[in-house]
């Protein structure tokens, strides 16, 4: 059993969004930060706007998690969540511009 299964409903969704909002911003760092590279990590300063960012996406991330998937095996809902998300984010970021 994992351990995203052991946790109660709503503790699940959390982790799940957790999960998938680190994810999707180690990745968005990983290519415009470190430049394809993970040399931002040593950067206190880094990690500060690295934290907003998942702060700031987890209320998508765990709505996704929440409301669209909560009848998918929670090791496919994942990368549905974060293909989604991202998804959305640029959706945002279009409509932003």
């Amino acid at each position: 059993m994992t351990i995203l299964n052991s946790l109660s409903r709503p503790d699940r969704h959390l982790a799940e969004g957790l999960l998938c909002s680190v994810i999707a911003t180690l990745f968005l760092f990983f290519i415009d930060e470190g430049n394809y590279d993970f040399r931002w990590m040593a950067s206190f300063g880094n990690w500060v706007v690295f934290l907003l960012y998942v702060v700031g996406t987890l209320p998508l991330y765990w709505l996704l998690a929440r409301i669209l998937l909560r009848e998918t095996d929670s090791l496919k809902k994942i990368p549905l969540i974060s293909l989604a998300g991202a998804i959305a984010l640029i959706a945002v970021f279009v409509l932003i511009k």
